[in-house]
């Protein structure tokens, strides 16, 4: 059910939460009523809500986390640097809009952005600002980050070394994030385990997070 709909749509959900019917049809035992909805203050087409119907739900009040869109996004395939960004800039995931007309980041945003990537053509940042505004700058800083990475590939195989300027952060995240990624894909991955968890024990302990939780996800059922 969703909150702040229209008036005709919410005398209905008011018998269901009465009566468990709506018509002839009749909420099934042992079924909970739960609803969601936006705020007024999101911009998203609300109404105002039935006392009636409002004062018979307890309410909850949430915010996206950065950690658990990150989480699902591992699993549901978005772009690694859309991930990598997000870990290493929380406040990124989102923001507020400049005026009604104005992009902002959010999480389905983010998802847009991920698709993008995903065609394999490069976008540039007016590209980026018309989806997550005044986020593209900083994304795109990121992303030149990664484009400059040390051979991911050798580090994963054992034939380089990495050392973490605690300076430059955003490297350690994007290596992080890269490294995780080649692992996965691997064809033999538990012959270069060892070797990506020696270059993950030198950096610093929010990056190296960002890699042991996209293993851990990686494992996890879907």
């Amino acid at each position: 059910m969703l909150f702040r709909s229209q008036i005709a749509v919410q005398a209905p959900a008011l018998q269901l939460v009465l009566d468990r019917k709506v018509g002839p049809h009749r909420l099934g035992a042992g079924w909970y009523i739960a609803a969601a909805g936006n705020r007024a203050e999101d911009g998203c087409h609300v109404n105002p809500m039935s006392a009636a119907l409002l004062d018979r739900f307890a309410i909850y009040d949430y915010t996206p986390s950065h950690q658990t869109w990150c989480d699902w996004a591992i699993k549901n395939d978005v772009h690694e640097n859309v991930i990598g960004f997000i870990s290493f800039s929380p406040s990124s995931l989102l923001s507020p809009r400049r005026d009604e007309y104005s992009p902002s980041s959010n999480p389905r945003s983010w998802c847009f952005i991920s698709d993008m990537l995903k065609t394999g053509v490069s976008p540039d940042v007016s590209d980026i600002r018309a989806c997550v505004g005044s986020q593209a700058s900083e994304f795109m800083a990121y992303v030149k980050v990664c484009a400059s990475l040390p051979n991911i590939a050798h580090l994963v195989e054992g034939k380089a070394t990495f050392k973490e300027n605690r300076k430059e952060i955003s490297v350690a995240y994007a290596v992080a994030n890269a490294v995780a990624s080649h692992l996965m894909n691997h064809g033999k991955p538990t012959e270069v385990l060892d070797n990506c968890v020696r270059v993950v024990a030198g950096l610093s302990p929010e990056p190296a997070r960002l890699f042991y939780r996209r293993m851990m996800l990686a494992a996890s059922p879907k």
